[in-house]
């Protein structure tokens, strides 16, 4: 083995990426690359080999270790050499890879971060372009995000929350007089550090700083023309996001602050105000309801803080507290209640916004920030349950059919998760191997799939009983990765034997996505309906599926490939997922929701 092998698995087994034993069999065989021996993925692979010439790929910085990835982009802790200080670096690969949304949120990152100083906000340094990559340089934070804090103080002391979410709110407050909203606050998003010697804070209180202004809006820009998500488009974590992010609506300051409100939620009760639901019940309940009360899962909390938490997580954004400066009074009264006494902290909470400069930040060069896969599905979701799509928007995209009836039907509020990350459990093996819980390095669990196809019933409970779905949406996320194909096969038409029974095919190629039909879970494509050639990703593609009265919709990252009518021989009640190939394909977020048709007018 050549020393550059011996440093390559070093240096993935530093980053845990492989355990020392599993690169200890890689290295006595070597008969092939990590990625198709399955011991690391392909970004993995390209994390190891970029730490491989630290100071080659990032001009000016000295690559150290990886913090974290997902999608297309990398964040590194990394070496400014010029100030010989450590820094987080964002860097994300140029070309096939990198979808024009994406580029624009991470150019509209480092706008928006590099023109905004405070101590409760992350500071941006350096940004630019170079050999095929963009990067942006931040203030490396030592400490823990909220997740990892949560981890360690379950359920933590009242006084200890809302100084944290006092300072959240101090820094919102700030970004708010510089229009900018932040539309992403969760506990993830704050990284909490040890203050500096003299910093006016409580003992024992972390200094809290907000990341991720990827998603940020600036207030001012009311041109839906020049947005990155326009109206009816829900981008954001849903458990945090506020009703009307969900429903489409414009936003303003006041989505933020519903967000602070699930966030302190979070923080004092160990759990999210919608805990436990499957991502199309928590849009509904969120449309239509209310979290538990937080005192149903923390019985000795103060009247005070419950009070605060119903007054920011109104439903109704016109009910909730709309103002940063009343959030912070009511903030610093219950702690003073709590405690006793004024609390110690930094009371110039609503800094003077930032004021133009002579010179931009941003050069020619785009830069961009990496948009998670998951990200898409919740875009998706949120766009069909707040309303369907005109029909002629679906009969313009593809020959499937020309003139396909009403997209009308409902969500019932009735829907499953498929796939719980860790088991088959429902699931129908016809054949091939499949394997759950496979880690996709973002903290999700892909369900891998070779050579063959696995079922799910289109079914739902009724009383003891269950009877098959008559609508339906299903949304799956799927990777071929070594698959020749991956796909998602429905409306097999009943018979004696259902592996040989006639189906629709949404299949997911390398560079394309076909829409056909096919007997058998394994026979040739005997008709392509539909075809569309897929623009650049990390390989992940939502595929989406709805029945209504008449016809199929089907759709490819929220993008519509085309619609086929419902026969009138029967169907079974099931879909399939399948690979072609010798490879393995990937599946994740699979999701079953129930449709119906829309309640007739009096």
């Amino acid at each position: 083995m050549s020393n550059v092998s011996a440093a390559f698995l070093s240096i993935a087994v530093r980053e845990g990426f492989v355990t020392p034993e599993a690169a200890a069999r890689y290295s006595a065989s070597m008969t092939s690359s990590p990625a198709a021996a399955g011991i690391l993925t392909a970004a993995q692979v390209d994390i190891v080999e970029t730490l491989l010439r630290p100071t080659e790929v990032i001009p000016g910085y000295e690559l150290l270790s990886h913090l974290g990835h997902g999608g297309m982009g990398v964040v590194y802790r990394a070496r400014q050499i010029a100030f010989d200080r450590i820094v987080a670096l964002k860097t994300v690969l140029l070309g096939t890879h990198a979808s024009p949304t994406a580029l624009a949120r991470f150019e509209q990152e480092a706008k928006t971060i590099g023109r905004l100083v405070h101590p409760h906000l992350v500071t941006a340094y350096d940004f630019g372009r170079h050999q095929g990559r963009l990067f942006l340089a931040m203030e490396f934070v030592e400490g823990e995000n909220g997740d990892e804090w949560l981890d360690r103080h379950r359920a933590a002391a009242e006084t200890l929350v809302w100084g944290i979410i006092r300072q959240v709110a101090a820094g919102l407050a700030y970004a708010a007089s510089a229009n900018v909203i932040h539309r992403d606050i969760k506990p993830a998003n704050l990284l909490l550090t040890k203050p500096p010697a003299g910093y006016p804070l409580a003992a024992g209180l972390p200094l809290v700083k907000i990341a991720d202004f990827g998603l940020a809006l600036l207030a001012e820009d009311t041109d839906s023309r020049t947005r990155l998500t326009s109206d009816n488009t829900t981008v954001g974590s849903p458990q945090y996001m506020a009703p009307e992010q969900l429903s489409g609506s414009r936003v303003d300051l006041r989505a933020d602050i519903y967000a602070l409100g699930a966030t302190a939620y979070h923080l004092l009760t160990d759990r999210a105000p919608f805990e436990g639901l499957s991502l199309m019940q928590v849009f509904a309940q969120k449309l239509h309801g209310d979290p538990p009360p937080a005192t149903q899962f923390r019985t000795d909390l103060s009247p005070g803080s419950f009070e605060l938490l119903r007054d920011l997580l109104q439903r109704d954004p016109e009910q909730r507290l709309a103002d940063y400066d009343i959030v912070l009074q009511r903030i610093d009264a219950l702690l003073a209640d709590l405690t006793g006494q004024t609390p110690r902290m930094m009371s110039a909470v609503t800094m003077e916004a930032p004021r133009p400069v002579a010179t931009e930040i941003i050069p020619e060069a785009t830069v961009a920030r990496p948009v998670s896969r998951r990200s898409w599905i919740v875009v998706a979701v949120a766009v069909t349950l707040v309303g369907a799509v005109a029909a002629g928007y679906w009969a313009s995209t593809g020959p499937a059919r020309a003139m396909p009836g009403p997209r009308d039907w409902q969500p019932t509020n009735w829907a499953v998760s498929c796939y719980n990350g860790k088991t088959l459990q429902g699931w129908r093996i016809a054949s091939g191997t499949w394997i759950p819980g496979q880690d996709d390095g973002e903290g999700g669990r892909l369900l891998t799939g070779s050579k063959g196809t696995i079922g799910y019933p289109l079914l739902r409970p009724a009383g003891t009983s269950r009877q098959p779905l008559v609508g339906y949406r299903i949304i799956a996320v799927a990777n071929v990765h070594t698959a020749d194909a991956a796909e998602l096969q429905f409306g097999l038409t009943t018979g004696n034997d259902s592996n040989q029974a006639a189906r629709y095919v949404m299949r997911l190629l390398k560079e394309r996505v076909q829409l056909g039909t096919r007997s058998g879970d394994h026979g040739p494509l005997e008709k392509v309906l539909a075809e569309k050639p897929l623009a650049g990703s990390d390989g992940f593609h939502e595929l989406r599926l709805e029945r209504h009265y008449r016809d199929w919709f089907v759709a490819i990252d929220d993008t519509p490939l085309g619609s086929i009518p419902v026969p009138n021989t029967a169907i079974l009640p099931e879909f399939l997922l399948a690979t072609e190939g010798n490879g393995t394909a990937w599946f994740s977020d699979i999701l079953l929701e129930e449709l119906a048709a829309p309640p007739s007018k009096p």
